[in-house]
């Protein structure tokens, strides 16, 4: 899966302050599950996925976005869960 995300950063304490917003890809998106049909109609089963991305745009209020200096900052994330499936 090859994904697009943003953030928005928020202060709290001034409502007026224009704060950045940033924005990046997301590759790769790696996934697995494991699945059991309990009857004809139903399952469930567990999954997992792992994600990297960067932010690699910055936006101030209403102006375009410009490259970020500097190194691109990366992150990651780990999804784990148990699934219910309905089958047709």
């Amino acid at each position: 899966m090859i994904g697009r995300e943003a953030v928005l950063p928020e202060d709290s304490k001034d409502p007026l302050t224009v704060n950045p917003s940033y924005t990046g890809g997301i590759f790769p998106r790696l996934s697995a599950g494991w699945d059991r049909r309990m009857s004809r109609f139903w399952g469930w089963g567990f999954y997992g996925a792992l994600s990297s991305g960067r932010y690699t745009k910055k936006a101030m209020g209403d102006a375009d976005p410009t490259d970020l200096p500097g190194d691109v900052r990366g992150h990651s994330w780990l999804d784990l869960g148990v699934r219910f499936i309905l089958f047709p």
